[in-house]
């Protein structure tokens, strides 16, 4: 019996012990799912992330996608473009899921970038100090591409290999003179002009200008019986400076130049032609694009159009006007009403372009600018990528090319011909960039010539255009 009882008692104390450690684990299920709770809330990220990375790569192709078609000028190539976009965002996907799973991964990235903008000493072109020896070089030098470029001078300018004179036509043409920019651009905001610090905008306007390739405005002020006229030093050509308020039609416009006594001379006032009108436009301004020290009677605001000469092709009652509110160039019915600044002087010899190869390449040189262009031409580029091109060409045993600025590329256009409008030999009728920004439209638009009529005007610096190079 005592055994009985002594084996009922340790029955009853195992039953008692399964009972509380059934307990506890229930308390401690209970722990841990309130643990559980507060984990998901503090882990609610890399919850999320799994659903993510589908649903984030999708806008991101959606916005890459969106930001293409600002580029559909660039015709049957742009498919082309479209195709490799989404290639570029379907591996940035697999890079970021790479870097979610390793923390390395990120570290890399990092390293790789400053790897990009910091290069080694080795990689640094002008390390080795390659312009010492350069005869009439100061010793600068200036990374440009893959290549550099040795300052030189004054009356010297780099051609890619030694600081050659400088010279220029007799009579300089639109081709010859400075634009004006003195600033250079991204498609957002001011930048450095020199290569290391153009963040790949490298070979603008500006910066050639300052290297010398062209002439910058140069005007004086010249009273002659008690009226003023404005000699431009550049071209020879002498503008009426003190103009009328009131504006014409083109028909009274003619008659008021020819008619006009100004300055000590009558008789040989004259409109001007398109050009000639187009080589006091200073593109580093606007409303009103002219350098308001000399021209200071030039109205300022929008829509500012100034009579020219030039007819359009096959329009006898459309003529050329520019706009110098902001420094383009439209056909303009002659019924309308604008400005008139007349203009004595010879008129510029005409262009003549003479085919030729080299090494192997067309290059086609203009007389009366004394410009070389690159005979072949690339399509669909954006302003950038024009840029690049242009200034990492060698052709024609020539590495010193560089993306035309504004004037370079108008002296191309024949305003007496259309479709195209120009003597270039196989010109096609359609938009080339220019390497001038437009900086009236908060830099995000740079110059361009239509080359079906000659029309000077902007666009978008991510649109696709064609690109010819000059040096």
């Amino acid at each position: 019996m005592k055994k009985f009882f002594v084996v009922f008692a340790l029955f009853i104390l195992f039953f008692a012990v399964s009972c509380g450690s059934s307990g506890k684990n229930e308390n401690k299920d209970n722990t841990g799912t309130g643990e559980t709770v507060t984990d998901e809330d503090s882990v609610s990220e890399p919850a999320d992330r799994p659903d993510t990375d589908d649903p984030d790569t999708e806008p991101t192709d959606t916005d890459d996608s969106d930001t293409m078609p600002e580029q559909s000028d660039g015709g049957d190539s742009q498919s082309d473009d479209m195709d490799t976009a989404p290639d570029n965002s379907d591996s940035t996907p697999d890079d970021d899921a790479d870097s979610s799973d390793t923390t390395d991964t990120s570290d890399t990235s990092d390293t790789e970038t400053d790897t990009e903008y910091e290069p080694d000493d080795d990689e640094d072109l002008c390390n080795s100090d390659p312009c010492a020896g350069i005869v009439n070089s100061t010793g600068d030098c200036i990374v440009s591409g893959t290549s550099y470029i040795c300052g030189c001078n004054e009356g010297y300018r780099w051609s890619g290999s030694e600081c050659v004179t400088q010279s220029f036509p007799d009579s300089p043409s639109i081709g010859n003179i400075c634009t004006g920019q003195k600033k250079c651009y991204t498609d957002e905001t001011e930048i450095s002009c020199y290569a290391s610090e153009s963040a790949g905008f490298f070979g603008q306007d500006a910066y050639y200008a300052s290297l010398g390739v062209c002439l910058p405005h140069s005007f004086t002020v010249q009273t002659l019986s008690n009226q003023n006229v404005v000699l431009d030093n550049n071209t020879g050509l002498i503008w009426q400076q003190t103009i009328p308020t009131e504006k014409y039609t083109w028909e009274n416009a003619v008659s008021y130049c020819s008619g006009l006594t100004y300055g000590g001379y009558s008789g040989d006032w004259r409109m001007p032609a398109l050009q000639e009108l187009l080589t006091i436009v200073d593109s580093s301004r606007y409303e009103p694009a002219i350098d308001t020290e000399y021209f200071p009677e030039t109205p300022s605001g929008l829509s500012i159009y100034f009579w020219s000469s030039s007819a359009t092709a096959g329009y006898s009652d459309i003529v050329w006007n520019v706009e110098f509110d902001l420094g383009g160039a439209n056909p303009f019915g002659k019924a309308g009403s604008a400005h008139i600044r007349c203009v004595r002087g010879e008129a510029w010899p005409e262009s003549i372009l003479t085919s030729d190869t080299v090494n192997g390449d067309g290059i086609v040189t203009d007389s009366a600018t004394g410009l070389m262009w690159q005979k072949n031409y690339v399509e669909n580029k954006a302003w950038q990528e024009a840029l690049s091109y242009c200034a990492d060409l060698t052709y024609a045993g020539y590495t010193d090319w560089r993306l035309p600025d504004k004037n370079e590329l108008i002296s191309l256009v024949n305003y007496e011909k259309s479709d195209p409008a120009s003597d270039f030999p196989d010109m096609p009728s359609t938009k080339f960039w220019s390497s001038s920004t437009n900086n009236s439209l908060d830099v995000e638009s740079a110059w361009s010539v239509i080359f079906y009529s000659g029309s000077i005007g902007n666009g978008s610096k991510s649109s696709a255009y064609y690109v010819r190079c000059v040096r």
